[in-house]
């Protein structure tokens, strides 16, 4: 190879490496604004008292007051103004903010948020280094291990006593998993929420997020009429736009063939991975 075939080889891997880079800053913008957006939605239910104390605890100046843009004097700031004004401080001193004011529901909903879109984004940023196509793959193997645990969990549950109906029952295993799931996933953060809304009005029984993935629970009570089955069918269409994989737990073991048949023919139509639990034991 020539001198000028080693130059446009290196200005061509020049202009790779540095079109690496603009994306890598522009994801991560990206993620400075999404997690910004994050911290304004949970301001929002605050007064303009509670996000003056926020501002106070954070260091930002609290005095009230904001210079009108191209003119020579201040005005009163109005709610919309603290929110911006706050949502400015980082969201580590946000969340400890809100910590000493003893709204630590609001804290922990912030810190889950953060988590995940800083998940999402290193995950993006992997993907521009070293190619998206490898990275999928990788990921695809990394949601199979995460429901696999999920599965295993589900399927070592033994509740306390026998659950009459079906929002027991979820209840029961949403405070299990709660408990169990965080030891069993180590490093890996992992959240679980209970009636979790979904876009588009959706709403589902239990949801968990780890490692920018979100993974479905839907509990039933006893799957075995076909009314049931195609109601599952109908929400698991609905859920596969919103969750990256989804587990069906029965409370209660399914000794009918044809039920069994049916919920094996939904698991092969499913677009996103699909696991189904019924008494403890896994339908394959």
């Amino acid at each position: 190879m020539g001198v000028l075939g080693s130059l446009g080889k290196f200005a061509k891997k020049a202009a790779k490496e540095t079109g690496k880079a603009i994306k890598t800053s522009a994801a991560s913008l990206e993620q400075s604004n999404e997690i910004r957006k994050a911290r304004k939605a949970i301001l929002l239910s605050f007064s303009i008292e509670e996000l003056k104390g926020i501002a106070v605890s954070c260091g930002l100046d609290a005095s009230g007051y904001i210079e009108e843009f191209g003119e020579d004097r201040k005005r009163k700031m109005n709610r919309v103004d603290w929110i911006n004004h706050v949502s400015g401080a980082s969201s580590e001193k946000i969340i400890f903010a809100l910590k000493t004011m003893h709204k630590s529901g609001q804290a922990s909903d912030l810190e889950r948020a953060v988590n995940m879109i800083k998940d999402k984004y290193n995950l993006k940023k992997q993907e521009i280094r070293e190619g998206k196509r490898e990275i999928k793959h990788e990921s695809s193997e990394l949601l199979d291990s995460m429901v696999d645990i999920i599965v295993k969990t589900i399927r070592e549950f033994q509740p306390f006593k026998e659950n009459t109906k079906e929002s027991l029952y979820q209840t029961d295993l949403g405070g299990y998993l709660k408990g169990v799931l965080p030891t069993k996933f180590g490093k890996a953060k992992i959240y679980v929420g209970k009636e979790m809304n979904l876009p588009k009005d959706l709403r589902i029984d239990l949801l968990l997020e780890t490692s920018g993935y979100k993974i479905g629970i839907e509990t039933k009570f006893d799957l075995t009429s076909s009314g049931q089955v195609q109601r599952l069918l109908g929400q698991i269409m609905q859920y596969s736009e919103n969750i990256d994989a989804l587990v069906v737990s029965d409370s209660h073991a399914i000794d009918k063939e044809e039920a069994i048949d049916a919920l094996k023919k939904i698991k092969e139509k499913s677009e996103i991975p699909l696991r189904i639990i019924a008494g403890g034991n896994e339908i394959h």
